[in-house]
């Protein structure tokens, strides 16, 4: 066995251990089915290894390299870690403390929903973290241990602002583009490519399309919304 195939083979292993370094314990879905969604329609491939598209992945992610600064990589160290709290909370987001801790266990339900596909997802398409593929990629954050595609983050924060949106709509606009400053750190930090980006927020609007859908869901994002 090669170097090449051995490296994969790891990587393999490594990639179905979901946000390890979260410690997060992946569940069933709250608000949706299972089979709520077929995994071989659901996102187009990656962008094949040597192609065009995986060239520009490339670059975009050396131009970030070469202009982030220290304040861009603390910000990105810091929206590692997955919960409302890091992800929307006061120190870079629009809530406040009181809204995280009243929010939070109805977010972490809609975090588990939208991670339950994508993990799936990143099984099946097994996409390396950009610096296995090219050792010149330096993260500034935490090396991820699971597949690069699609991105939890871009899909997890899409739901989150879409859901805090239907909480809140005076704050849409603060809350999209949070969640899209989240998304667009992933690259900057050098753990995901502009295409897993992509793919990551068109899965969190398909989860989130199936959500709207849900009894349960709208009850409890009802009674949130009476208590706001």
């Amino acid at each position: 066995m090669n170097l090449s195939v051995k490296l994969t083979a790891l990587f393999l292993v490594l990639s179905t251990v979901a946000f390890a370094d979260y410690h997060w314990t992946l569940q069933d879905p709250f608000f949706l089915s299972k089979s709520a969604f077929n995994l071989e329609t659901m996102i187009p491939p990656p962008p094949a290894h040597g192609s065009a598209a995986e060239k520009a992945d490339f670059s975009e992610l050396k131009k970030f390299q070469d202009t982030r600064t220290q304040k861009d990589c603390e910000r990105a160290a810091y929206e590692v870690q997955v919960s409302l709290e890091h992800l929307f909370g006061p120190k870079y987001g629009p809530l406040t403390e009181a809204e995280v801790q009243k929010l939070a266990p109805f977010f972490d339900k809609l975090r588990n929903d939208s991670d339950y596909f994508t993990q799936a997802l990143k099984k099946k398409w097994a996409r390396p973290r950009p610096y296995m593929t090219d050792s010149s990629v330096s993260p500034c954050v935490t090396r991820e241990v699971t597949a690069a595609y699609p991105s939890g983050h871009a899909a997890i924060t899409r739901v989150f602002a879409d859901a805090l949106s239907q909480w809140d709509p005076g704050r849409k606009t603060a809350f999209h583009a949070r969640a899209n400053r989240i998304a667009e750190d992933r690259v900057l930090s050098g753990v995901h490519h502009p295409t897993d980006i992509e793919a990551g927020k068109r899965v969190g609007d398909e989860v989130f399309e199936k959500l709207e859908a849900s009894p349960e869901y709208r009850k409890q994002l009802e009674a949130l919304r009476k208590t706001h």
